[in-house]
């Protein structure tokens, strides 16, 4: 018997691909990102929907090395700068994985996404995905 992977488990299968498009769940492309953007943020700073989760894909560079990654528990400290765990392995960023949290900047924000507790996704959603899987 098939379940589906819990929300978390499946950002951290997603990893953090480099592969780009518009997903089947997309709400649109650059555009819609930059419409939507600062309603996903204050919906995560409030919390609207309690048990969802939210996560964010920015550009993080580590030792010369550039990658577009999914974040999760993103805060932003006093200083305006945003901090957040990444929500899976890196492939790019050596000596990275989804334990260690990085540090950004709002501009490198190119991507969010809410999974909602009935699995249903909002967002932009530029990775294609396909949905996970698992025998218990």
């Amino acid at each position: 018997m098939l379940k589906w992977i819990s929300p978390f488990l499946f950002l951290l299968l997603l990893g953090c691909g480099r592969k780009v498009g518009i997903g089947p769940n997309s709400s649109g492309g650059p555009t819609e990102f930059k419409k939507t953007f600062p309603d996903f943020l204050k919906r995560m700073e409030e919390n609207k929907v309690p048990g969802a989760y939210y996560a964010m894909r920015v550009w993080v560079e580590k030792d010369g090395i550039r990658e577009n990654v999914w974040v999760r528990y993103a805060m932003q400290n006093k200083d305006g700068q945003w901090e957040a765990m990444f929500a899976g392995d890196p492939k790019l960023l050596k000596g990275v994985d989804h334990s260690d949290s990085t540090k950004f900047d709002i501009k490198d924000v190119n991507d969010w996404m809410i999974i909602n507790p009935d699995n249903s996704v909002e967002g932009s959603f530029s990775s294609q995905v396909t949905p996970i899987t698992h025998k218990p």
